[in-house]
């Protein structure tokens, strides 16, 4: 089960068709003209006590991170995003 946050600041779109063992891509786009220097991607299994992070990157205005499918399991992902 997933959900987004969204507000005037920056959209998030929940990512669809999710399988199990394959990557998630987890973007973000911001209405904002910050200088935003860099990005991470938090994430964990449900139910885990510690987060795990990746670097997110600027594609086309919008930041990106992915998550890799060896962690994409039948407990399901909970994320967050820092920029």
């Amino acid at each position: 089960m997933l959900f987004s946050q969204s507000n005037s600041l920056y959209y998030h779109k929940t990512p669809q068709n999710i399988n199990i063992g394959e990557p998630i891509e987890i973007s973000q786009l911001l209405f904002s003209e910050l200088n935003i220097l860099n990005g991470m991607l938090y994430f964990r299994n449900s139910g885990e006590i510690s987060y795990q992070e990746v670097e997110m990157v600027l594609v086309d205005g919008k930041w990106v991170g992915l998550i890799p499918g060896d962690r994409v399991t039948s407990k399901g992902i909970e994320y967050l995003t820092v920029l």
